[in-house]
């Protein structure tokens, strides 16, 4: 009778642990990241981000990388949202992003313009 209880009490806790988990997970928030690396010519620049979707209204609560300013997309390759033109801008904080499919590009900073050099930038939205 005893050896029932303690797996039953086991079960419930790991039930309660997941459940725990599985509720941080969408408390947490989202992020968005992108680079940029010059090119050689000046207009060669190389963009990369992976577009993330939001099922729900989202605000920007971080900035950081390495940048020059950023702006934000819709999805990639879509109409610019926003554009903040000094590094980890932080009056993007508070910027609310209706549900859609986003990207995050940053600006290159003014002392990195040699070929090769790059620019990172990561927004967390909550």
């Amino acid at each position: 009778m005893r050896k029932y209880g303690v797996v039953r009490t086991g079960t419930v806790a790991v039930v309660f642990g997941l459940l725990g988990i599985a509720g941080a997970a969408i408390a947490g928030g989202v992020s968005i990241s992108g680079s940029q690396t010059a090119g050689g010519g000046g207009t060669d620049a190389k963009l990369e981000c992976s577009p993330v979707t939001l099922a729900k209204q989202s605000a920007i609560v971080g900035i950081s990388g390495s940048n020059g300013g950023f702006w934000i997309t819709q999805g990639k390759g879509g109409g610019t949202v926003a554009n903040y033109s000094t590094p980890n801008d932080a009056s993007a904080k508070g910027k609310v992003l209706a549900p859609g499919s986003y990207c995050v590009y940053p600006n290159m900073p003014h002392d990195r313009k040699s070929p090769g050099s790059r620019a990172s930038v990561t927004i967390e939205l909550q």
